[in-house]
């Protein structure tokens, strides 16, 4: 396979990888001209099949990817002031405690749920048990703890839907 060929043909391949993955245009466009320098610099596309050749570039843009989502990610730094004071908070009501009302409609939505959904709901969230040890108890899958919560979580927040919640100021 000649150069020319091998670039036309992986191209647009390469361009969609990049974009795909969060690179803008312009970004998508100058990191393929670099996938494809690296290999026609490494290595001889003559040489090599059409499968051979996606298979190279394919890595060399995961590469390439890589370097570039390096030099973008910023990490904050942080400097802490040891002579600034850190304030004092007063302690209120909770602004997320919950009314008679609205408790009563969420232990009333609770009691309608599936059996092994509100068990799976109880041990995560009141007992704080992972779901391993929810799956070992209940002698499932973590991926089926994973969907029973998943599924739990989402039918309260549909019957809750319709349950005014008290306005905080």
């Amino acid at each position: 396979m000649d150069p020319r060929e091998a670039y036309d043909k992986n191209f647009a391949c390469i361009y969609r990888y990049f974009y795909y993955r969060g690179a803008p245009g312009a970004d998508a466009e100058e990191l393929c001209q670099e996938t494809f320098l690296r290999f026609f610099q490494k290595y001889r596309p003559v040489d090599l099949d059409e499968l051979g050749v996606r298979k190279i570039v394919y890595k060399i843009a995961a590469n390439v990817y890589k370097e570039w989502v390096r030099e973008r990610v910023q990490l904050p730094v942080y400097e802490l002031d040891r002579d600034f004071p850190i304030p004092e908070v007063e302690e209120e009501d909770d602004p997320f405690e919950f009314s008679d009302d609205c408790r009563e409609s969420l232990l009333a939505a609770i009691e309608q749920l599936h059996p092994t959904m509100k068990t799976v709901l109880t041990m995560r969230f009141v007992e704080g048990k992972t779901r391993r040890e929810v799956a070992e108890v209940l002698s499932i899958k973590e991926k089926d703890v994973h969907t029973y919560q998943k599924r739990g979580i989402r039918m309260l927040r549909e019957k809750l839907a319709a349950v005014p919640l008290p306005a905080y100021t």
